[in-house]
């Protein structure tokens, strides 16, 4: 306070120099809350027919830039991470069905290539394989005639590469509206079911939830982002690609 006199905690104005208290008015969060889900008076209005607050509940983070975009709700649009990251921003944003499509699409074309030039590549592999030490040495190289037959099939998932990003990065916001309130009709349909969150009795009053502040919790988990999804799914296909190199 200005004036440095002691307030009772509920008191609005101070009675010395009338100076509003910091967060006087506002209303109690649990910390639990202010750890997993957003304030809702920062978040009015509604999008689609949900709650601004809802929606921003599943997404969790970056959700200014997500909310904006859903409200213009365009079919097509541009998001950078999902252009670097590729199939691997969709396991972060926890969209598995679709990231799992765009690694599959990936690891199909590599199996292609990497058929239609068989021969060009055991011939590349044998030679590494003679002369490993020679090589790590830095005292051979590999001929041009083995390298440069491989160029067309380099390219060819370079391209195919490019083209999975480009395409995540121009639908990416709209796959994740779609998953973003899929989870919001998903919780509705089952609390419209009869369905109701419990809290541990033993939880002193303080700390007690309402049925919408635990609904918001549990969207809140429903969302959000994983990390551990997109290294799990790396080193899935890493360990899938490894069993079928030493079979084929």
């Amino acid at each position: 306070m200005a004036c440095d006199a002691e307030l009772d905690g509920d008191a609005v104005f101070c009675t010395h120099c009338g100076a509003r208290q910091p967060g006087a008015g506002e209303k109690y969060r649990p910390p639990i809350l202010q750890d997993t889900t957003p304030d809702p008076s920062q978040y009015p209005g509604t999008i689609e027919g949900e709650a601004a607050a809802d929606v921003a509940a599943v997404v969790r983070t970056n959700t200014g830039y997500f909310l904006s975009r859903f409200r213009r709700n365009k079919k097509v649009g541009w998001n950078w991470a999902a252009f670097l990251f590729g199939p691997y921003y969709l396991f972060f944003r926890k969209m598995y069905k679709e990231g799992t499509a765009a690694l599959a699409i990936r690891f199909a074309a590599s199996l292609i290539v990497q058929g239609a030039y068989a021969s060009q590549f055991a011939k590349l592999t044998d030679f590494m394989s003679t002369n490993y030490t020679a090589l790590m040495q830095g005292k051979i190289q590999p001929d041009a005639a083995l390298v440069e037959p491989l160029y067309p099939a380099v390219a060819i998932m370079m391209g195919v590469g490019l083209a999975i990003h480009l395409v995540i990065a121009l639908f990416a916001n709209r796959l994740y509206h779609r998953k973003v309130f899929t989870v919001l009709q998903t919780v509705d349909d089952r609390l419209q079911d009869g369905a109701i969150f419990r809290q541990a009795p033993m939880l002193p009053e303080q700390m007690r939830l309402t049925q919408d502040e635990m609904r918001r919790m549990y969207l809140s988990k429903m969302g959000g982002t994983s990390v551990f999804a997109p290294i799990m799914a790396f080193l899935i296909l890493d360990m899938i690609s490894g069993l079928l190199s030493s079979i084929l």
